[in-house]
This record gives structure tokens, C-alpha cells and sequence, in this order.
């Protein structure tokens, strides 16, 4: 499984790198992980046509990652996209998350509910 993680705090970037790499006790995962989405979207360019996560940090000071997420889903239609924020998303966010295909997940509720979301079809 071929995840891009987006996160702007380095300590919780590496946190769920390890934790996607080491903790869930999976082979064939590989996490690249970036700290902005100019980053993000520069190594995408070199990936040919495949990914199969976005896990992305929403709510950042540039309001990047909502972007970069709408994004992936065009390009990589199959992809899981996984929005997380350390702030509450307001009822019209989820929805608009939910039509796009995106899970919207809270920071305080990793790794659990990112796990739940990971194991589903």
C-alpha cells in the first residue's frame, strides 16, 4: 500500500509514519511523508499513476491540504483520502468531505479511527 502523508507538524508527521510503517505489523506498506503541500504535490508529479492513501492534514495555516485532497481524488480516483484536523470540522465540512469520497477524521481520535478507516474496503 502506497500512502502520501501531508502533515504540517513534524513531531506528529513522524509519529503516524511509524506508526502506519512499524505499528500496524504490515508488510507492502510504504508511507512517503511531507510537511507541506508543495512537497506533496512535487512528488506526485514523479509518481506515475498509482497511490492508494492520502492521509492530509486539512486545516493548515495555507489552507493547503483541502486542496491537495480534492486533487488526488481526481487524479487517483480509487485512493482512500483521509482529511484529519486538530479542530472540530463543522456538520457542512463533513458533508462536503463525505461527497467527494474523503473521511474526515479528528486528530484526538488517532490511530484508532485511522485504523478503522485503513481495514475498510
Amino acid at each position: 500500500m502506497n500512502i502520501l502523508l501531508m502533515e504540517t507538524d513534524d513531531q506528529l508527521r513522524h509519529a503516524l509514519e511509524a506508526f502506519l510503517t512499524r505499528g500496524m505489523n504490515s508488510r507492502g506498506i510504504y508511507v512517503y511523508s511531507y510537511s507541506s503541500e508543495s512537497e506533496a504535490r512535487a512528488a506526485l508529479q514523479r509518481w506515475a499513476n498509482y497511490l492508494d492513501c492520502l492521509i492530509v492534514n486539512v486545516k493548515t495555516p495555507c489552507g493547503e491540504g483541502m486542496e491537495l485532497a480534492r486533487d488526488v481524488r481526481e487524479r487517483f480516483p480509487r485512493a482512500k483520502i483521509i482529511a484529519m484536523s486538530g479542530a472540530f470540522y463543522q456538520p457542512v465540512e463533513v458533508q462536503a468531505m463525505e461527497k467527494l469520497g474523503i473521511h474526515a477524521l479528528y486528530k484526538g481520535d488517532m490511530p484508532k479511527a485511522l485504523v478503522a478507516v485503513l481495514n475498510t474496503p
